[in-house]
């Protein structure tokens, strides 16, 4: 086991979904009950659902038809919206018409299914979130908002990006992208008051939370086979963090954490870096070989175990 340090960090870029020229779709919308129900077609649907004078308006943008029609759909709506959109490379934009001044109220759950690109700003949800990105390749982005329910982010498909800033989660914030992808999570000035549970697959993945996140209990990151990077800096975690990173040369950076205990395994690895520098942490377990390099500021680290076996 060296103590050298490499000082480059690997980055990975953000690029932009591929805009592809393919025929705009057909949407069908409408109430069941209290709930509002949008289903779309196999073509290309882009929606936008938003908050004008109390109601819910969804709408059709870049040539969708709602219910055939050149016209957006209004309703008063109580409780659920549930948004699947089928084949197609689809996008669904929540936000509200005067954003600067309001939120858009969604009174229950909202389950968001086959959606190549989703973006969810200036949203209240009073019930619970789900995402299914599953068999694309796609992006979740949310953007000042509060989740009162549980929130469960994932997909199966090629590289998965979730982009999650200025918001609060009242309840446990799940990330799970299982495929082989190379899959990117972003936290930013997020509030999580229970636990943070992140799981990438079998590619090169990027995991970071920054900018003062906080997590009011765990926060678990597990980023499975490949070369992954993973950094937690100016976060506050009331109870612990795990960070496993399973096998490849992975790279770990830990700065300016306040948080109670804190394992991480390195064991299954082949070549991984460890730059770690708390402010405050009761216990630091760390499980490596002989291969890997640590650089370690112990200030601040109440116990520190270093486990080689």
């Amino acid at each position: 086991m060296a103590t050298r340090v490499r000082s480059s960090v690997r980055t990975l870029g953000l690029e932009s979904l591929e805009d592809r020229a393919l025929k705009a779709g057909d949407v069908t919308v409408a109430l069941v009950g209290d709930d509002l129900v949008i289903i779309g077609d196999n073509a290309a649907n882009e929606v936008r659902i938003r908050q004008s004078l109390g109601r819910l308006v969804v709408e059709g943008l870049n040539g969708t038809q709602i219910n055939g029609r050149d016209r957006a759909f209004k309703a008063l709506v109580g409780d659920d919206v549930r948004v699947d959109l089928n084949g197609g490379l689809d996008k669904l934009t929540v936000d509200h018409e005067t954003p600067l001044l309001f939120q858009t109220d969604i009174k229950g759950d909202l389950d968001v299914d086959e959606v190549e690109d989703v973006k969810l700003f200036n949203l209240d949800l009073h019930g619970s979130l789900d995402v299914d990105l599953e068999g694309v390749t796609g992006r979740v982005r949310m953007f000042d908002f509060v989740i009162e329910g549980l929130t469960s982010i994932h997909g199966t498909g090629g590289e998965q990006v979730a982009e999650l800033n200025a918001g609060i989660f009242d309840k446990n914030l799940t990330i799970n992208f299982s495929g082989s992808g190379d899959d990117t999570v972003t936290l930013g000035a997020v509030t999580a008051d229970a636990n943070v549970n992140i799981t990438t697959g079998s590619g090169r993945d990027d995991v970071r939370t920054d900018f003062f996140t906080r997590i009011g209990l765990d926060l678990n990151i597990d980023t499975d086979s490949n070369d992954d990077f993973v950094q937690v800096q100016s976060t506050i975690i009331t109870d612990d963090l795990f960070i496993d990173v399973g096998n490849g040369d992975n790279e770990v950076v830990i700065n300016s954490v306040i948080v109670d205990d804190i394992v991480i395994n390195l064991d299954d690895g082949d070549d991984d870096v460890l730059t770690l520098a708390v402010e405050q942490a009761d216990q630091v377990t760390i499980d490596v070989d002989n291969d890997d390099i640590l650089d370690i500021d112990a200030a601040g680290i109440n116990q520190l175990n270093v486990i080689n076996d």
